[in-house]
């Protein structure tokens, strides 16, 4: 079966009280779901959701709580995003990129 991309989000996350890349990821899926609001796909069967982080260091983010979000997704951790250090009180933060995209079949595929 061949498959079409209908939807893809962007959005991006941050930890601003530290360096905690499952709260920084799960903050940039939601501003990547916060304008995205399209009813009519609930008629297509089946539906793919790919879910793709960058992260400073990927192996740090937990995808469970990011694919529970949607219905058949799955999750992709690269590096990427940015690691910020203050020059006065070398307190980081770090930014949590986020791409969702959402898969159809294709008619007559």
């Amino acid at each position: 079966m061949s498959e079409q991309r209908v939807i893809i989000q962007m959005g991006q996350g941050v930890d601003l009280s530290g360096t905690d890349p499952d709260a920084a990821a799960l903050r940039a899926v939601q501003n990547a779901m916060n304008g995205a609001a399209l009813p009519v796909l609930s008629g297509f069967d089946p539906v793919r959701i790919a879910i793709h982080i960058g992260a400073p260091d990927p192996d740090a983010v937990d995808p469970t709580p990011l694919v529970a979000l949607f219905p058949n997704a799955q999750a992709q951790l690269r590096k990427g995003g940015l690691s910020i250090t203050d020059p006065d009180t070398k307190a980081k933060q770090i930014v949590v990129t986020a791409a969702i995209e959402v898969f159809v079949a294709k008619p007559g595929g």
